[in-house]
């Protein structure tokens, strides 16, 4: 049974949020950014206000793995055959 998406971290700026989210999507894990603009009608308080914060969410079953990811920037430790872009962790 696929479990719902949880909420991974929050970033004050969307292109913070799209940066981990594209490292996250480059090592299998789906990765998904809601933030709340009304609409395109107030994109200048991005950042000013925690409920207009950036929210990235990955599915449940990928969370600890998630977290081990970001927490091991600049890339992830898979095989590049297995959906990672083979930064590599530590190993830069």
């Amino acid at each position: 049974m696929e479990k719902g998406l949880v909420l991974l971290s929050r970033y004050r700026r969307r292109y913070e949020a799209e940066s981990a989210a594209g490292l996250l999507r480059s090592c299998g894990i789906p990765a998904f950014i809601f933030q709340e603009d009304l609409g395109g009608q107030v994109p200048r308080l991005e950042g000013a206000m925690s409920q207009y914060d950036a929210r990235l969410m990955v599915p449940e079953q990928y969370l600890e793995e998630a977290r081990a990811i970001l927490a091991a920037e600049p890339g992830c430790d898979r095989e590049p055959d297995d959906g990672c872009s083979g930064q590599g962790g530590e190993d830069g």
